[in-house]
């Protein structure tokens, strides 16, 4: 976000490989199966018809609402984790 807010893009790019891998994580209050249940069945639907992809791309490679782009390629790492949750339907 900060290179593209100062478009500064041709400055700078990201060059082998990342050296840690950061896990990806939502938090609601603990103790609520009902909100636990939500989450993880948006999350399953979003990754059976395939809509996570495009959720994704929206709002880190393409151009956001205040004009600025990310350019965040989808990871090798996290489509493996989108196909899993596919799967553990």
């Amino acid at each position: 976000g900060l290179i593209a807010r100062h478009k500064s893009q041709d400055k700078f790019r990201v060059t082998g490989d990342y050296l840690s891998y950061d896990p990806y994580g939502i938090m609601y209050r603990k103790g609520e199966p009902q909100m636990k249940e939500v989450v993880e069945r948006a999350f399953r639907k979003l990754a059976s018809n395939r809509d996570i992809i495009p959720l994704y791309n929206k709002w880190f490679v393409a151009r956001l609402p205040t004009g600025e782009k990310l350019n965040v390629a989808l990871s090798p790492q996290l489509e493996e984790a989108f196909k899993v949750l596919d799967e553990n339907q």
